[in-house]
């Protein structure tokens, strides 16, 4: 069993695709970024770095323990079938 420490550096924020979901999440347990205000800023590269701040610490803060997955889920061993791996440094918006 993990100690809580490790349990928190294996975990990696992720982008979750599902019918009913896409956004950041946990890969360790069913927590799901959840923006509680739009983020503020001047212009779009504020507006980016303070969406990626609250994210970060966000996911950072969150107790795995608090969302836990489904008993299916957790007895496949799959939580998230859906789950695409991008760096969560990668929020920047693509070119127009």
């Amino acid at each position: 069993m993990l100690t809580p420490g490790q349990a928190k550096s294996a975990r990696e924020l992720v982008w979750i695709e599902e019918q009913w979901l896409a956004g950041w999440g946990c890969s360790e347990c069913a927590w799901v970024f959840n923006a509680s205000d739009w983020p503020i800023g001047n212009t779009l590269e504020d507006v980016t770095r303070n969406f990626q701040m609250q994210l970060s610490e966000e996911f950072a803060s969150h107790d795995c323990s608090g969302h836990p997955r489904s008993k299916a889920a957790a007895a496949a061993g799959d939580a998230r079938p859906a789950i695409r791996r991008k760096p969560a440094h990668r929020l920047r918006p693509q070119s127009l």
